[in-house]
C-alpha cells in the first residue's frame, strides 16, 4: 500500500524579497520556520499565508508525536508547504 507520494522542488534565493517576488504566495500556502527567523526577517513582509513555528511542536529531531501534531494543525486547503530556515 502506498500512503502518499511527494514531489519536491528545492529553490534557493539570495534574499527573502527575491523569493516573495517570484513565488506569488497565497492563503493556500504555508510557511514552516523558526520563530526567531520569522520575527527578524519575515514578519514585516505581511505575507498572506499562514505561518507554522517549529518550536510550537517541540525541539530536536522530529518525533512521530510532533509530526502528528503538525499535521493536525495544517490548513485544509493547502497548495504548498514552504520551509524557511
Amino acid at each position: 500500500m502506498q500512503f502518499f507520494k511527494t514531489k519536491l522542488d528545492l529553490l534557493i534565493f539570495d534574499d527573502l524579497s527575491e523569493f516573495i517576488d517570484s513565488e506569488e504566495l497565497t492563503e493556500n500556502d504555508l510557511i514552516l520556520t523558526a520563530e526567531f527567523l520569522y520575527k527578524a526577517y519575515i514578519e514585516k513582509s505581511e505575507l498572506p499565508c499562514p505561518i507554522m513555528f517549529l518550536e510550537t511542536y517541540g525541539v530536536g529531531e522530529p518525533s512521530d508525536k510532533m509530526v502528528d501534531a503538525m499535521r493536525a494543525d495544517l490548513p485544509k486547503k493547502l497548495r504548498r508547504i514552504i520551509a524557511i530556515g
